[in-house]
This record gives structure tokens, C-alpha cells and sequence, in this order.
């Protein structure tokens, strides 16, 4: 509370008299009981503002220096304060908690070792980084994260139009940083709700039966063998990429036909608490056969890397780039083997449901995207695929 020995009218001519002491002093206004000016040992003056606050504690917030401030614009300033605080609005609290909030860039921290670090896959990580990297932090990551709004976030995305994809899923990465925002009471809504998505068309490629037909060809003759074994593996069972990759064979029951891929080797795997657990039809039963008899002895790695013994194959990249280019199918991504057997096996009587379990989706809503291929075939073979697949073989 004020101190009565040390009330007097403030004035310029009294502020610039007070001199220092050991210890630094206030003197209070008459006028503006809760207003002072503070005398610190080292000679400078500053003007504040006594009151407490809306827990009862009390506070001394400083309104500036007296070198910059006249006395009765910090008197005025002082006043004004004090009506707020009364009715409620703490100004230097909120600018307190306006310093306090992070800069995007800072705030991505936060996201990064919170949630992505914990709760996504390595290929998503890095994909985030380079979202984060090329398309969010360079427009958006000195903004506070308060200051971002709704025409900031809409004037970003549609500047990235050239790359529909890309620019969406960049859009989904700021809203997910933005939610965890929101849980740790830095904002109170998203100013990416409401903001309206590229429309994508969807890609997928099926190969027709003559592209199956070169590009089987192509395998056959390509020097690389491990790789070849691999991508026809792909084919025959419409796994992804990173399973076959990371494939172990204690995976493997050849005596039963069996592929049990863990959670760990299967995108979103550890969330849905998912494992895959394929038959394999006959020819993907003799080429993994076939495989292993070729394996080294001891060897963890079903496609064990050609240059670094003992470790998983990183990549068929250049593989995969010499043998659709030998086969004609420059724009034809491997992701595509996988549409192509959900493709052929649909046309060869399975049903969504079975596919969706050769697949590993988690919903029947995500095999649907194959429906309009349906026959309404009532043969639910499992062995459609291979069949086909060994049918095309035979025409040269």
C-alpha cells in the first residue's frame, strides 16, 4: 500500500529533484493514489501503478520511464488502468500473456516433440519436416501464433495452388500444430476451420494387361534379383513398400503360408494396434520359397541390403527407374502394384472386404475407392491374383 510519508503531488519539478539512496524508494501521488514514481539506486525513475489484481494479489506494474514520460500523461495512463482493472480488464496481464505466446516457429517445437515425435511414423515425420520446411515456416513462422487468422491461413493456401496435394496436406500439418495450440490455452480456435481444400483428383493407376505383360518381362531380365523378388512380392500380395522392406522372415511360415506383418512394419500400425496376417497364394508361396533358398545363412532380412551386410534394403529407387523405363511406364509409381492387385482381384471375384484384408485398411470405406471395378463375381479365391498373373507370364 502507499506509504503516507511519501504522498505528495507528482510534478516534473519534484520527479527531477528525487535523488537516489541505497536502497531504491517510491513516492505517491496525491491526485492518483495508486500512481508513483520509482527512484532506483542507480539514478533512474520509472512511473507506475499500484492495484490488485482479480485474486486479490497485489501488483506494481510499470507504466515508463520518467525521462520519456511526462508526469501527466503517466497520471492519465494510471487512471485509465485502474477503471479497466475495475471493470475487469487487466491490461498489463494480457500484455504479460501477449509476450509470453510463442512464434510459430517456436510453437513447432512443441508440436515436434510432443506429438510427432510420439505418435507418427518415421515417413510422416519426414514428410511434416519438409511441409514444415518449404511451404509453413518460410510464410508463417515469425507470426505469433495469436496474431495468425483465418484471411492469413487463406491468403498462404491459395498462393500454393500450383501443388494441390502438397498445399492441402501442408494445410492439414498448420491445423494439427494449431489444435495443439488450442490444448495448451494459447488460442482459442483454429483459424484453419472453414478454410476450404484444393479439390485433388485422385490418382490411381491400374496396369492393363498388356502393361503387366512388359513390365513383368522387364522384371524378369533386370540383373537385380533381391529387388526383382521384392517388387513381384509386392505384386502378388499387395503389401506396401516399407513392409517388405523392414520383412523379417521369422514373419514368414512357409509351412503353413503364412505372412504375419507386425504393427511396427504397417503405416498407422501402432495406433490401430494392427498386424496383417496374409496366405499366400501359390505363386507367392514359391517365390518366397524360392527366395530363401537363396538367403545367406543366419540372415535376418528378407531383402537384405546389397551393400551393408546385416542391415534391412533401404530403397529400390533405381530399380524401380530401370525397370519401368525398360517396360514402357515412365509415370507409373510403385505404390501403383498395390492399386493393381486390389484392381485384379476385384475383377477376379474377391470381395472388398477380403481385399481390404490382403491390404491392411483399417476401414472398408478405403477399398471402396476399388468398387466400381466389382463384377459382382461371387468367387472369392484368394489365389485370383497370382493366377492372372501367371496367365500373363505365359503370353509372350
Amino acid at each position: 500500500m502507499p506509504n503516507a510519508k511519501h504522498k505528495q503531488k507528482l510534478t516534473k519539478t519534484l520527479v527531477d529533484s528525487l535523488t537516489p539512496r541505497t536502497k531504491e524508494y517510491m513516492v505517491w501521488d496525491l491526485q492518483v493514489q495508486s500512481f508513483f514514481v520509482r527512484v532506483q539506486p542507480t539514478g533512474s525513475k520509472t512511473f507506475g501503478v499500484f492495484y490488485r489484481d482479480e485474486r486479490g494479489k497485489q501488483r506494481k506494474r510499470s507504466l515508463g520511464s520518467a525521462s520519456n514520460l511526462r508526469v501527466a500523461e503517466a497520471r492519465e495512463q494510471a487512471r485509465r488502468a485502474l477503471a479497466d482493472i475495475s471493470r475487469g480488464y487487466d491490461q498489463f496481464l494480457a500484455q504479460q500473456r501477449r509476450r509470453e505466446v510463442p512464434t510459430l516457429k517456436e510453437f513447432w517445437q512443441v508440436y515436434w516433440k510432443q506429438h510427432a515425435t510420439h505418435h507418427k511414423a518415421v515417413s510422416s515425420r519426414k514428410e511434416d519436416k519438409s511441409l514444415w520446411r518449404n511451404r509453413i515456416e518460410p510464410y508463417l513462422g515469425n507470426f505469433t501464433i495469436d496474431e495468425i487468422s483465418r484471411s492469413d491461413v487463406r491468403g498462404w493456401h491459395s498462393k500454393e495452388d500450383v501443388h494441390f496435394a502438397a498445399a492441402n496436406r501442408a494445410l492439414a500439418l498448420l491445423s494439427k500444430i494449431l489444435s495443439l495450440a488450442i490444448e495448451h490455452d494459447i488460442i482459442e480456435r483454429n483459424p484453419c476451420s472453414r478454410i476450404a481444400k484444393f479439390h485433388e483428383q485422385p490418382r490411381r493407376t491400374f496396369l492393363s494387361e498388356a502393361q503387366l505383360r512388359a513390365f513383368l518381362s522387364a522384371l524378369e531380365c533386370d540383373h537385380d534379383r533381391g529387388a526383382a523378388a521384392m517388387v513381384e512380392l509386392l505384386l502378388l500380395t499387395g503389401a506396401r513398400r516399407g513392409e517388405a522392406l523392414k520383412a523379417t522372415w521369422n514373419e514368414f511360415d512357409l509351412t503353413r503360408g503364412v505372412w504375419r506383418v507386425p504393427s511396427s512394419h504397417i503405416k498407422g500400425g501402432f495406433r490401430q494396434n494392427l498386424t496383417i496376417i496374409r496366405g499366400l497364394s501359390p505363386a507367392a508361396f514359391d517365390l518366397m520359397n524360392d527366395w530363401k533358398s537363396k538367403a545367406a545363412i543366419g540372415e535376418r532380412y528378407v531383402f537384405p541390403s546389397p551393400k551393408t551386410p546385416g542391415e534391412a534394403r533401404y530403397d529400390i529407387k533405381a530399380f524401380w527407374n530401370r525397370v519401368r523405363k525398360r517396360a514402357g511406364l515412365a509415370g507409373v509409381r510403385l505404390h501403383d502394384l498395390r492399386h493393381t492387385f486390389a484392381s485384379l482381384a476385384l475383377q477376379n471375384g474377391m470381395s472388398l472386404y477380403e481385399i481390404g484384408e490382403e491390404l491392411g485398411h483399417r476401414s472398408v470405406a478405403t477399398t471402396k475407392r476399388y468398387a466400381h471395378l466389382d463384377p459382382n463375381n461371387k468367387n472369392t479365391s484368394a489365389a485370383a491374383v497370382s493366377d492372372k498373373i501367371n496367365e500373363l507370364r505365359k503370353i509372350k
